[in-house]
């Protein structure tokens, strides 16, 4: 119980640092979407990244083809977070 004053003190800082690092990295990724914040899936590398998210979820099936999901974007919670951690 002594060190709580200190955890609660500074858990919000690594919170938000941790969550600046998940942005980076891309690790969250949630549905698609068309919104303009969004993650961009233009190239052949992000709709394979996007693609191994919907596999292991068993949700494959849903993703359009290549050429409509290059219009896409699909949304970064890390950044989601981040941006509330930091506001």
């Amino acid at each position: 119980m002594r060190y709580l004053d200190v955890i609660a003190y500074v858990f919000p800082f690594a919170w938000a640092i941790g969550r600046l690092a998940c942005t980076v990295a891309h690790d969250h990724p949630g549905t698609l979407t068309a919104f303009p914040l969004g993650i961009s899936l233009k190239s052949p590398e992000a709709q394979a990244y996007i693609a191994i998210f919907y596999r292991e979820a068993g949700r494959l099936a849903e993703l359009p083809s290549s050429r409509d999901l290059a219009k896409m974007a699909f949304h970064d919670l890390g950044w989601y977070d981040s941006s509330l951690c930091w506001s």
